[in-house]
């Protein structure tokens, strides 16, 4: 018998590629609140918003297609909202801190440290979930590199392009809710790196600037 998860997202018509620290959560529980599973978010810092989830969280493109069938994936719409990586490690970290992951006496620098040991091959116990490392790209590239879901929005366009995508899938309120927040102190992102840092994840997360053009930015240049 196959999935009834299927079935319902034929019928709906669209799938959201969550990508973490991008307002992922937030999205989730707007679309699980407006069509219930199997969309929605469970799993929340801020439990007051969580709702009854059908299928797990950040699962790459790639895997969704198989589930769903190569034809199924391209008669529906699928989207996704990227980030800058050296932003999103920002938020990343503050997000775990604020889990309990671990405490302020590891740095942004260290965990940006251990971060690199995990992508050299090591085992960092902090990183054995894909989602604290992946990048924007490994959720949404095919196996030839090419980008496989309909829409891909910013972050950074945050209520543009939400406003995009609320459109095509019939929901033009969708992008009002805003949680799961790092918590993090209202400094530019820039202000957390060094150069070291600053290559680190220039060199771990080359795919996402070259492909979506992001750079390190200065609070000058904004």
């Amino acid at each position: 018998m196959a999935n009834p998860w299927v079935f319902q997202i034929q019928a709906r018509g669209f799938w959201f590629v969550d990508i973490p620290r991008t307002s992922s959560s937030s999205i989730k529980v707007e679309l699980g609140r407006r069509y219930g599973l199997p969309y929605g978010k469970s799993n929340l810092i801020d439990h007051e918003y969580s709702t009854r989830q059908g299928i797990g969280d950040h699962i790459p493109a790639r895997f969704m297609r198989q589930y769903l069938s190569d034809k199924s994936w391209e008669n529906i719409f699928t989207f996704t909202l990227v980030r800058n990586p050296w932003d999103r490690q920002v938020s990343m970290y503050f997000y775990r801190l604020r889990k309990g992951h671990f405490t302020e006496k590891l740095g942004f620098r260290d965990y940006i440290l251990r971060l690199q040991d995990a992508f050299a091959g090591n085992k960092v116990e902090l990183f054995s979930y894909h989602a604290f490392y992946l990048g924007c790209c490994d959720y949404i590239l095919d196996e030839q590199n090419k980008v496989m879901v309909s829409f891909v929005g910013r972050y950074e366009n945050r209520e543009r392009d939400i406003r995009t995508i609320g459109e095509r899938i019939g929901y033009p309120e969708l992008g009002k809710l805003f949680i799961q927040t790092g918590a993090r102190d209202k400094a530019h992102y820039s202000h957390y790196y060094n150069d070291e840092t600053r290559e680190i994840i220039a060199t771990l997360y080359r795919n996402d600037i070259s492909i979506f053009g992001y750079e390190f930015e200065s609070p000058r240049s904004i």
